[in-house]
């Protein structure tokens, strides 16, 4: 799947929380957006997800991250997903 990230900021509306922000990138990806982790930036608690573009790639890395292996056969790998971080207060960036 290609994510054409000016398209997607075009389309994507003003989110004044978390909730609204998540929601809509969870119905517009469905079962490919991914909770990741939260974190605190700034003291500014920011929620990452995924958005997966090759679910078979995604998921052999994302495996043996757990079993903490190696299986990084190309920068492919990272191709395989774009990073979305979204703030409490709504605030989405988006990286490839």
């Amino acid at each position: 799947m290609d994510i054409n990230i000016e398209k997607l900021a075009k389309e994507m509306p003003e989110f004044t929380n978390h909730q609204e922000a998540s929601d809509w990138f969870g119905d517009k990806f469905q079962g490919q957006f991914v909770f990741k982790e939260k974190d605190f930036i700034n003291e500014v608690p920011t929620y990452f997800y995924h958005i997966v573009k090759d679910v078979n790639r995604y998921n052999r890395y994302m495996n043996a991250l757990v079993q903490e292996e190696s299986d990084i056969d190309s920068l492919n790998t990272f191709y395989s997903y774009t990073t979305v971080s979204i703030t409490e207060d709504g605030n989405v960036e988006i990286s490839l």
